[in-house]
């Protein structure tokens, strides 16, 4: 019995030793606040990279910890749909980005599974952090475990047979599993991790939602919302980001190259082309896309050929936006509303109306452009790329670099009074992306945290990111 209590206790404390330094801070900021919180199960040391650090904290106390995370650099990132409980924060330190995924309740799938303020209650400190009891951590990584990936014990198998070795309050664990109706699936589950039953967790877990749908009637709303969430996607839930600029200034490269760091670096992030022009998606975009949205006058043309070419022109100008403005819907309901990521990173986006592919300033029909430009949302962030045109040249050898000059003024119009950074293109797309995330990563996060699911938590500081101004048009 000492030396598994002295195991157990030695991985908890191998497993502080691992945790990052944003973390670390984090935690201390927690501890001085006074909030009621606690760290809900420590990685698995030496089996997974720690990114994430998953806490419990009381409802009420959500004003203290958001106020001691932003103290610390944190700022909120999103508020998952479906699980109001939970927001989570980020921050970016030493290369890459941290998460504290912060818990008011202990839910798995839209169902509550534990009591988290009787396990608030009972929390002790060990190896220097808040931890639940060993009764409640085995009650919470065995459940965990089963309810959110159908498994049994999964990475932290062998932490829930050193604590399974331990002398445990079994009359507690009983008392609060009763609750939930999980007593028999929980030691069913536990016995089949301690290798003493060949247990199915498939059926294990059907048994286990039956119980919880049946014996807290209030998972039935949770489990509701959780499933509806996924399928009610009316309003986009990432933050978007547009790169514009000079065909040749490296747009794609830039796009592809930043969308993979930050993915490395631990942001869920999705790489889409909302450019006006090719990849098309729809055929009203291919089939406008073949003609002028406007006949030009011929020489000897008489008035009533000239009418009917207005007449013409008319039509066809309401068929070619129309047609424009419906593939833009299509592709922005796909690329941005639908995604599962936190962050959208467009190559081009609805400006490219200005300069069409004919690579003339089109001057017709500045109304309607910005008629649309005010009705489609806008970005979150713009990052207007520039280079040297003779470099941009050396990759668009078919533009003069009068007409570089040119369209640069005329997107730097457009894009005036606008969330917009100028960026100059310097060094590999690599080195550029590097630079956008250490200088604008609070800008990145802000973003996501401006589409997130409204929530109960949206306290103090993160009322405040919310409530900034976000750009129109």
């Amino acid at each position: 019995m000492a030396e598994a209590k002295a195991s157990a206790l030695a991985e908890e404390e191998a497993a502080v030793q691992l945790l990052p330094t944003a973390h670390v801070r984090a935690l201390a900021a927690l501890k001085d606040s006074g909030a009621s919180v606690l760290v809900l199960r420590l990685p698995a040391a030496n089996r997974e990279p720690i990114h994430d650090l998953d806490l419990l904290v009381a409802a009420g106390a959500m004003e203290t910890v958001g106020s001691a995370l932003l103290g610390v650099g944190f700022v909120p990132k999103t508020s998952p749909s479906g699980l109001p409980s939970k927001v989570v924060w980020a921050t970016y330190n030493e290369g890459r980005f941290h998460g504290m995924d912060v818990h008011t309740s202990i839910v798995s799938g839209g169902l509550t599974y534990l009591d988290a303020g009787l396990i608030l209650s009972r929390r002790i400190e060990r190896a220097g952090c808040a931890l639940p009891s060993i009764e409640d951590s085995l009650l919470h990584l065995v459940l965990h475990a089963l309810l959110g990936r159908r498994e049994l014990g999964g990475k932290y198998a062998p932490r829930i047979r050193q604590m399974a070795a331990l002398d445990l309050d079994r009359a507690y664990m009983e008392n609060h599993l009763a609750h939930f109706g999980l007593s028999n699936v929980f030691w069913e589950a536990l016995k089949g991790i301690l290798g003493e039953a060949r247990t199915q967790p498939e059926a294990l877990w059907r048994q286990a939602r039956k119980r919880l749908l049946v014996r807290v009637p209030w998972n039935i709303v949770g489990r509701g919302r959780y499933r509806l969430a996924g399928a009610l996607r009316i309003r986009r839930r990432a933050a978007l980001v547009a790169f514009a600029g000079v065909d040749g200034v490296g747009k794609s490269a830039l796009v592809s190259a930043l969308q993979r760091v930050l993915s490395e670096r631990g942001l869920r992030t999705a790489n889409v082309y909302l450019g006006c022009w090719s990849r098309y998606q729809t055929l009203a975009a291919r089939w406008v896309s073949n003609y002028s949205p406007r006949d030009r006058p011929t020489a000897g043309e008489r008035r009533n050929a000239a009418v009917l070419r207005c007449l013409k022109n008319f039509l066809k100008f309401g068929l070619f936006y129309g047609a424009i403005l419906f593939e833009q819907v299509v592709r922005y309901r796909r690329g941005v509303v639908r995604t599962n990521a936190h962050l959208v990173l467009s190559d081009r986006y609805l400006y490219d109306l200005e300069i069409p592919f004919s690579r003339r300033y089109v001057r017709s029909g500045r109304r309607v452009r910005r008629w649309i430009y005010s009705w489609f949302p806008a970005p979150d962030l713009i990052f207007h790329l520039w280079a040297d045109p003779q470099e941009i040249r050396s990759r668009k050898s078919e533009l003069q670099e009068e007409q570089i000059v040119q369209f640069d003024e005329i997107y730097r119009r457009v894009l005036a009074g606008r969330r917009t950074h100028r960026l100059q293109v310097l060094g590999s797309p690599e080195e550029l992306a590097c630079r956008i995330i250490e200088e604008r990563w609070r800008d990145l996060l802000t973003s996501c945290w401006a589409h997130a699911p409204r929530s109960a938590h949206r306290l103090v500081g993160l009322r405040k990111l919310s409530s900034q101004p976000r750009p129109v048009g």
